[in-house]
């Protein structure tokens, strides 16, 4: 469902890839649901609970960063590498976690 309105856009139960698909971005297998603003994509599983936040805009570092809530409720950012220089990157790794934010339960 989309509303052109407000620019926002809402997927309920939509299906991932069935096999495994080389990609350059985070593929989401199986089922779940997703909300699409201009400036973010939250993912959430069929229970309702988000599970990934994703940038859109320039403001965002890189369209493959990611923030993943896990199960006991942290948030993992995930990151393609850190700040280069002269030497090249850093630390750069695909799934290499930055920052580790737990939120308050509300």
């Amino acid at each position: 469902m989309y509303s052109p309105l407000n620019s926002l856009a809402v997927n309920v139960e939509k299906q991932g890839p069935r096999k495994p698909v080389k990609a350059k971005f985070p593929l989401r297998y199986g089922k779940y649901s997703e909300i699409k603003t201009p400036e973010y994509e939250f993912i959430f599983n069929l229970n309702g609970e988000i599970k990934f936040i994703r940038g859109l805009n320039t403001n965002w570092p890189h369209p493959a960063e990611q923030f993943k809530r896990t199960d006991g409720n942290d948030w993992v950012y995930y990151t393609v590498g850190d700040d280069s220089s002269d030497k090249g990157i850093i630390s750069g790794s695909s799934g290499r976690c930055r920052d580790r934010l737990k939120f308050p339960d509300s």
